[in-house]
């Protein structure tokens, strides 16, 4: 066979060759786009499912209301740290919600009310409610001195805003809060519920686990709620700006 007609056959092979080498990988890109679509279609039917906080999506079973996803996947997608997401929050019951609906009712006819007049009024209209040890709470703030910081953890009842028991260790570790927590025991008894914000402090499993023990229940704030631990940061305004922010 002459040269030049060798030449293009060869060529008509090296292109013959060339195109079904580009046909498969379109191919390819066609399957990994069909794959990624269905992926993304897969992750916004996730997101528009609902909040990961409904029931069974934090059961660690793959994703809950879609097992397609992993709980770790479905938080990336939400811009949710994973470490946030604990459990399933409880809703309030009704024997609950009743009395604290009337008391924004008479909150907003009479701001004037403190906690007493409260009780007095809700007491006339036959509701059993008392301004008892029912709530306990705790916090840990910062206590600039000359040569750095010292840390206050305080024992407070909420009904009375009454410090049950103190320590001002120069270390954050779990052991001054339980120190804490046993002084305030052993001097008032046991309240029903212990509210505290989620610090490692408070809840490490010696803290936590002693809460259990007395049969306390365990109240913790959520995060960016600041307005749920108001008595006691009250406490360390007036502690601050009366005390510790008072210059030389």
């Amino acid at each position: 066979m002459p040269g030049s007609a060798r030449a293009i056959e060869g060529l008509a092979e090296v292109f013959s060759n060339g195109g079904e080498r580009r046909a498969r990988d379109h191919e390819s890109e066609v399957r990994e786009l069909h794959a990624r679509n269905g992926e993304l279609i897969v992750e916004r039917d996730s997101c528009l499912a609902g909040p990961l906080d409904e029931p069974g999506r934090a059961s660690g079973d793959g994703g809950g209301g879609h097992p397609a996803l992993s709980l770790s996947r479905q938080c990336r997608l939400l811009s949710i740290g994973r470490s946030s997401l604990y459990y399933t929050p409880k809703g309030e019951s009704a024997e609950t919600l009743a009395p604290m609906r009337r008391i924004d009712a008479l909150f907003l006819k009479s701001p004037f009310y403190g906690a007493r007049q409260m009780v007095r009024h809700l007491r006339r209209e036959g509701v059993r409610t008392g301004r008892a040890k029912h709530v306990w709470c705790a916090d840990i703030p910062d206590i600039p001195v000359q040569r750095g910081f010292l840390y206050l953890v305080a024992i407070m009842d909420w009904a009375s805003c009454h410090v049950l028991a103190w320590r001002l260790p120069n270390t954050l570790d779990a052991g001054f809060c339980t120190d804490a927590w046993e002084e305030a025991l052993a001097r008032y008894g046991t309240p029903e519920i212990f509210n505290t914000d989620q610090g490692s402090q408070v809840t490490s499993f010696a803290f936590t686990g002693r809460l259990r023990e007395v049969g306390i229940g365990i109240s913790m704030d959520g995060r960016g709620r600041c307005m749920d631990t108001i008595f006691i940061e009250r406490l360390w305004r007036s502690l601050k700006y009366e005390g510790n922010y008072i210059p030389d």
